[in-house]
């Protein structure tokens, strides 16, 4: 009795897989093309009478007028302006405020991202404001607390960047009588050890500006401080400062810093509502934080509002919360602005973003619908 060949079978196997793959239908792609009145691009300027391609979440193409082409799907927009969703950078949104052991001063273990909460109640307050990206670290209560994460405000989570920034610390939070550093030197000496060894690859990336880096300091000192070991190691940081921007600006003089603040209110002093534009137009890299969920997210559009209103320009305040953040996160090939190439992260208001005046009516992330304004509110507002 013959034997059958093994090999045979296997290319018979191989052979029928090919016929399937290839008479079966390639899986279509989602095209769709939104026009709208406005289109806000935070990279250039606006677009009037906008189309927007977007093929399977990405931007294919922005362009004024024009048809649609064949085979996409329109969203007709109306009256409406299209604006990129805001970014709330230096969050703790979705994830508990304590990732590590509290005897570690320095952790480069704990990853932001292997906490956060799927479908936590944040990720919809954030929608709902028309924050599609949040940048969340790890607590501040050592000198490095590991790797934050840039992710979306989708309840499963998706991340554009898993591995993200390192967070640093300078604040007194740092300091204990159960370890080392003991007091702000140590704490100073400790981190600038630890950005100056060679031994651990992230480190290395952030001295050499390939991976960013975010550093709390509270006050002027741990500003000033911070701003030595940055010029020692020419290693660039980005600041995070509760503080006043005076101290900042004061410290920095004539050099360029990244420096994220919290968004103004209407209880913030005068003087403190003056600076992010001063910082701005000095040629600072200016962000704002809405601190969720410490503070309301619609804190990111009041304070570029409030920023405009006391003199800083209104593409630098909108850029505050969507292009700057992205930027500082080392990921604004992705999101934070409306170009083709880009993630489809964008929201649509009734008018400029700017404008308090303006009410976001949908939240968009990756080309599909995740919020839209309930339909009493929306007659309420006409």
């Amino acid at each position: 009795m013959p034997t059958k060949n093994p090999r045979s079978g296997s290319r018979a196997c191989a052979l029928l897989l090919m016929l399937f793959c290839l008479a079966a239908p390639a899986i279509a792609q989602e095209r769709l093309a939104f026009r709208a009145r406005e289109l806000v691009t935070g990279v250039g300027p606006r677009v009037e009478n906008a189309l927007m391609l977007v093929v399977d979440g990405r931007i294919e193409a922005i362009r004024s007028g024009g048809e649609v082409p064949k085979g996409y799907r329109l969203v007709d927009l109306g009256d409406a302006c299209i604006a990129a969703g805001m970014i709330d950078v230096a969050s703790k949104a979705t994830v508990p405020l304590d990732l590590k052991e509290g005897s570690l001063a320095v952790d480069l273990e704990s990853r932001a991202a292997e906490v956060v909460v799927p479908g936590h109640r944040d990720l919809g307050l954030l929608r709902s404001a028309g924050v599609t990206s949040v940048v969340v670290l790890p607590d501040d209560a050592a000198v490095i607390s590991g790797f934050g994460a840039v992710m979306k405000t989708l309840d499963e989570p998706a991340f554009v960047s898993r591995k993200g920034p390192v967070a640093l610390a300078l604040t007194n939070d740092v300091n204990s009588d159960r370890r080392f550093p003991t007091s702000f030197m140590g704490a100073l000496k400790m981190l600038g050890d630890e950005l100056a060894r060679p031994a651990a690859p992230e480190i290395k990336e952030v001295r050499d500006g390939k991976r960013p880096a975010f550093c709390r300091v509270a006050t002027e000192v741990e500003l000033r401080g911070a701003l030595r070991t940055m010029q020692a190691l020419s290693c660039p940081l980005v600041l995070v400062t509760d503080g006043s921007l005076r101290g900042v600006l004061d410290a920095v003089g004539e050099r360029k810093i990244d420096v994220v603040l919290p968004a103004a209110n209407f209880e913030t002093s005068k003087r403190d509502l003056l600076l992010p534009g001063q910082a701005a137009a000095m040629g600072h890299r200016v962000a704002l934080r809405a601190d969720t969920p410490s503070r309301a997210p619609e804190a990111l559009r009041l304070g570029a509002a409030l920023a405009v209103h006391n003199g800083m320009d209104a593409e630098a305040a909108w850029a505050a919360v969507t292009t700057v953040p992205a930027r500082m996160a080392g990921v604004a090939e992705r999101i934070g602005s409306l170009a083709a190439g880009r993630d489809a992260d964008f929201i649509v208001l009734s008018g400029h973003p700017i404008d308090l005046s303006s009410v976001l009516r949908r939240s968009y992330i990756g080309g599909k619908l995740v919020y839209t304004r309930p339909p009493q509110k929306e007659k309420a507002d006409s």
